[in-house]
């Protein structure tokens, strides 16, 4: 089993059932049209609950605790069944709003999971899709390079996933810029975690090793169809990841347009009006003020006045702040 989906796994089967905690049930009310909201709620809480039973010197849980963030967005467009960008963002902010009030509860002696202050929070779905496929194998790469494979089958599976990610590697560099969050900082050596180098050393291509015909020639196996990707076993279908790398979303600038209030108000006029510029900038300023319009009246004054973090500033003096205060 690939790492990754090892952690999703563990995630995914927590029973959240005892653990009534009272800002699930108002969400409930809230979401009533999502049948499995409290259900996905009360897993979260477990699963944070679970992550403070741990001590804070463990280096597994930190591990563990980044994936959380992930989980979280992937149940929500999965489980309810979100694909719109308004309603994905609404809903995953109000889960990590639960989860800043949950923290305040738990033992602060030990390890304490915090709540996502930046990516993948404030993306659109298809940019949410296209970091956690990126992050998954950012994390298993080093895993499979030192793994002791017991039994031929976990190769097997193992190549797949890594012939999957081969035909959208190409797609990881295209699309990562400074500019964007949808990519994961740590990741700068593409050259370094290029998937051939693990398919070579594993054999993939030689039926002697792990190799397969399924492996060799997706479309030429016993059934006719195209290869299965192990992505779809863990949740994630590789091929519709790569149809949202491709699209032109409209909504890639969510939440990343915070910009000093005295420069924007300067801007937003001339924008607007002399380039098309402007109606991206128009949309994305209407959605951060409709959720910034639901939370301010929530009690998490540490929380809602906490910046949301562009990544790919967190080593600069130049994070941009979102205020969530009342003016």
């Amino acid at each position: 089993m690939l790492p990754s989906k090892k952690i999703y796994e563990e995630y995914s089967k927590s029973d959240g059932e005892s653990d009534n905690f009272v800002k699930c049930g108002e969400l409930t009310r809230k979401y009533h049209q999502y049948p499995d909201f409290n259900k996905l709620c009360r897993r979260l809480i477990m699963n944070i609950k679970k992550l403070n039973d741990k001590d804070n010197n463990d280096p597994s849980v930190r591990d563990k605790c980044k994936f959380l963030p992930y989980w979280m967005n992937d149940r929500v467009i999965k489980e309810l069944k979100i694909g719109d960008d308004n309603n994905y963002i609404d809903i995953t902010t109000k889960l990590t709003v639960a989860w800043f009030e949950f923290k305040q509860m738990l033992d602060n002696t030990r390890y304490i999971c915090e709540q996502p202050s930046g990516p993948p929070l404030n993306l659109s779905v298809n940019d949410f899709k296209f970091r956690k496929e990126m992050y998954d194998y950012y994390y298993n790469y080093p895993k499979i390079k030192d793994w002791k494979f017991s039994n031929k089958n976990d190769c097997i599976e193992t190549c797949k996933y890594l012939t999957s990610i081969k035909e959208i590697y190409g797609t990881f560099k295209s699309e990562c810029s400074d500019s964007n969050n949808k990519c994961i900082s740590d990741f700068k050596d593409f050259d370094g975690y290029d998937p051939i180098q693990l398919i070579n050393q594993l054999g993939c291509n030689s039926k002697s090793k792990c190799g397969t015909v399924d492996v060799l020639a997706p479309d030429e196996n016993l059934e006719g169809t195209p290869m299965a990707h192990v992505g779809e076993s863990q949740d994630e279908t590789v091929d519709a990841n790569t149809q949202g790398y491709t699209e032109k979303s409209n909504s890639r600038t969510i939440l990343n347009v915070a910009l000093p209030a005295s420069v924007f108000f300067v801007l937003f006029p001339m924008l607007y009006k002399m380039t098309p510029l402007g109606s991206r900038f128009g949309k994305a300023n209407k959605i951060r003020n409709n959720i910034i319009n639901d939370l301010k009246n929530e009690e998490d004054e540490y929380f809602l006045t906490k910046p949301f973090e562009q990544e790919s500033m967190k080593n600069s003096d130049n994070t941009y702040n979102i205020s969530y205060n009342n003016t």
